[in-house]
């Protein structure tokens, strides 16, 4: 054992001095570093929830408080100053849970009171502050698709809800009000999906109902609205570039048709008609590069084959004219 005598940085060298070899660095098998820490650098103190997620109405919530401080045999946890209530006492490492008291703002002191240290200041070896969520800040509430595609014709669509609401233990979905028609209930979390009703604006408010909790606007956990697009409002169709930049000698270009249209499934591109020529083909999102063929003037047919669609207007997601920049 060492005296008192370590400082930060001290190095030890363990030197192998077999049939007298010198004391240098050729000889040296080891070496170890000393590093010092102050009794608040080594000590751990954490709360385990914090944030505390309360209900609705609720100031208050409980937390486990978890400590490690090696250079103390004994601690004491105590409230709003070193010297305030004590909450708990134990060995140099160890946990505690609160009851539903913790209020936002609260301070809990980790006190060194090993042979009987005084409570003040110069023994805390670590203090927390406690906060609060709301059960609102909590919850997320989303729509799967959001807006949804409504096909041609069509003003009415599905999605699918889903919702996390942690500080709760029941919930229901209510249409267009709070007390509105019931569309589901569950736990804290879950989803569901609708039928295929759902209009644009339509609302939907995810209310807490823990403990027979009445479906009013104070119990509103979330509220959220979803928008029904038609199938060309979500519809993307681009040609990059556009114009294309040609000689003064030429009239035929080349460029990417870019699409994304989330309402099919199945799509092809065809040039100057819907069933004109056939240019790509593939999934709701793609591109395709033409070759250097394109006129001023081209234009380009997004149409939905979803299912064996035919090639006619009524399947038309978009139009895309591409012109020529002659340079």
């Amino acid at each position: 054992m060492t005296g008192k005598w370590l400082q930060d940085g001290t190095t030890f060298y363990l030197q192998d001095v077999s049939n007298g070899r010198a004391l240098d660095a050729s000889g040296t098998l080891k070496t170890l570093v000393i590093r010092l820490g102050t009794a608040q650098t080594l000590t751990s103190f954490t709360m385990n929830p914090n944030p505390i997620p309360v209900g609705i109405g609720q100031t208050d919530g409980a937390t486990t408080l978890s400590w490690s401080a090696p250079t103390a045999t004994k601690v004491e946890i105590h409230l709003s100053s070193p010297g305030g209530p004590l909450f708990a006492s134990g060995g140099n490492s160890g946990s505690a849970t609160t009851g539903n008291w913790v209020s936002e703002g609260t301070i809990f002191y980790l006190q060194d009171v090993s042979n009987s240290l005084p409570l003040t200041s110069q023994n805390t070896l670590a203090k927390l502050v406690a906060h609060l969520a709301s059960a609102q800040s909590l919850t997320t509430f989303t729509a799967s698709p959001n807006p949804v595609p409504l096909a041609s014709g069509q003003t009415y669509g599905t999605t699918t809800l889903t919702w996390s609401a942690p500080a709760t233990s029941r919930v229901e979905v209510h249409i267009s009000s709070p007390s509105g028609p019931l569309f589901s209930s569950g736990g804290s979390s879950g989803s569901a999906t609708t039928g295929a009703w759902v209009s644009d604006g339509t609302v939907f408010y995810l209310q807490d109902v823990s403990n027979g909790n009445p479906l009013n606007s104070e119990n509103t956990l979330k509220t959220l609205t979803v928008s029904a697009k038609s199938a060309s409002a979500l519809t993307s169709f681009t040609a990059n570039p556009d114009p294309i930049p040609v000689s003064s000698a030429t009239t035929l270009g080349q460029t990417t048709i870019n699409w994304n249209a989330p309402v099919a499934s199945s799509v092809e591109l065809h040039v100057d008609s819907p069933n004109g020529p056939l240019f790509a083909a593939g999934g709701s999102t793609g591109s395709a590069l033409t070759g250097v063929w394109v006129t001023n003037g081209t234009v380009f047919y997004l149409q939905d084959v979803t299912g064996g669609r035919a090639l006619n207007a009524t399947g038309t997601l978009a139009q895309l004219p591409v012109k020529l920049l002659q340079q």
